[in-house]
């Protein structure tokens, strides 16, 4: 066995490699969070272990979590970061870990503006960004929440719970049934796993969702940060892995309104150019 795997911070990385429930954003976060743990010890206890103990943990993380965007970009980031050396490495993990916890404040007080005095909305799956907004919109009016099921995982049913606890006005729909709830729906909401030019990987069920909600008239929103937004190349990893997972699929962003996001309310023609913008590792690309 190679010594890193016996070190603490890497059954971190293995931790965050496992996790099927939590958000995209919030397994990015982790994610971050482990490989600059990883990569501190590397620097300070085991330097001739560098790159290939950190090399190795992208593998696993790309292997099992790339289908969530962020996981994805940070792994992307850390590639092309990895022959400035493992204090670079632990500086391009700090930064992205504190980005997206910037990023899904920044989206909730985005789409706080969204949500006015009365209305109803309906939420589908467990997304962080959406709690935000939730959480922002609720500091300065009054509202109600249906949330879905979210099954086979059932993250509409914790998201539910923890919004009852926080105070809101909540009401569980099964996802078979939520679409005859529409015509007294003002607004859906639902996370994104990860944005292409073109489509996005959701919570499984939202295509459904959102398609009976364009015919009823009622505004659609995906939240994702920039992080989320994949050029070409990484998008088709992360869609292709999307099809072996029940949890997920894969959705054409015409489907919806617009994106909350953390640099603004950005319109479904705004996503092509967005996805160009970055450069991809050769082994990723």
């Amino acid at each position: 066995m190679t010594e890193w795997r016996e070190w603490q911070a890497w059954r971190r990385v293995t931790a965050v490699s496992l996790n099927a429930v939590s958000s995209a954003a919030a397994v990015g976060a982790e994610a971050a969070a482990a490989l600059e743990g990883l990569a501190s010890s590397v620097a300070a206890y085991a330097p001739e272990s560098y790159p290939e103990a950190i090399e190795d943990a992208i593998e696993l993380l790309v292997d099992r979590q790339a289908v969530r965007a962020p996981v994805l970009a940070l792994c992307n980031q850390l590639y092309l970061a990895l022959g400035e050396g493992p204090e670079h490495v632990v500086d391009v993990a700090r930064e992205f870990s504190e980005r997206l916890n910037a990023s899904t404040e920044r989206i909730g007080a985005e789409g706080a503006s969204l949500i006015g005095d009365g209305m109803t909305v309906l939420v589908h799956g467990g997304s962080r960004s959406v709690r935000a907004v939730l959480d922002a919109a609720k500091e300065r009016t009054s509202f109600q929440v249906c949330c879905t099921e979210a099954m086979p995982g059932g993250e509409g049913l914790e998201m539910a719970a923890e919004l009852t606890r926080a105070g809101f006005d909540v009401e569980v729909l099964d996802d078979d049934s939520a679409v005859e709830y529409l015509p007294g729906v003002d607004l859906v909401l639902s996370g994104a796993d990860a944005l292409g030019p073109h489509r996005a990987v959701t919570k499984a069920g939202i295509r459904r969702l959102a398609s009976a909600a364009m015919v009823a008239g009622v505004d659609r929103y995906l939240t994702a940060g920039r992080d989320k937004i994949l050029p070409v190349d990484l998008f088709r990893i992360t869609s292709r892995l999307s099809w072996r997972r029940s949890l997920s699929e894969v959705v054409e962003l015409d489907q919806f309104t617009a994106i909350v996001s953390d640099v603004g309310m950005l319109a479904i023609d705004d996503i092509p150019d967005l996805t160009i913008e970055r450069a991809v590792a050769p082994e990723l690309a």
